[in-house]
């Protein structure tokens, strides 16, 4: 698991941070698809977000390959997620899009490989 920021965009425009843990792709039984969760590492554990991740591209990283960051429809406002590295961004970002392209109906893509339309092309379009 990657460790993380959790961000929302506030009604003021500012960014509040809602606390730091770790982050992992899992199957939420009640939206019947992968999402992103995120478990307080100061909270023993308590769940920070819990997030479907949809098949619309929603969502975009930034920051030198630190920040996802998506629209979110359910709550109707913007969420971000600020890694530690690089790495685990990357990570998390490969599985989003693999969730991406299983909620599509479509083959998941590994990254790299020229039938994937390109992996850097997808990076900066999100």
């Amino acid at each position: 698991m990657a460790r993380v920021k959790l961000y929302r965009l506030s009604e003021t425009g500012q960014w509040d941070d809602r606390g730091t843990g770790h982050v992992s792709m899992e199957y939420l039984e009640k939206s019947n698809g992968l999402g992103l969760v995120v478990l307080s590492e100061e909270a023993h554990g308590s769940v920070l977000l819990v997030h479907k991740i949809y098949a619309d591209d929603i969502y975009q990283k930034q920051g030198a390959d630190t920040i996802i960051m998506w629209a979110d429809p359910e709550l109707k406002t913007d969420l971000a997620l600020s890694f530690q590295e690089a790495e685990g961004c990357n990570y998390i970002w490969r599985q989003v899009c693999m969730a991406q392209d299983s909620a599509r109906g479509q083959h998941p893509r590994l990254p790299g490989h020229a039938a994937d339309g390109g992996a850097g092309e997808r990076d900066e379009l999100g």
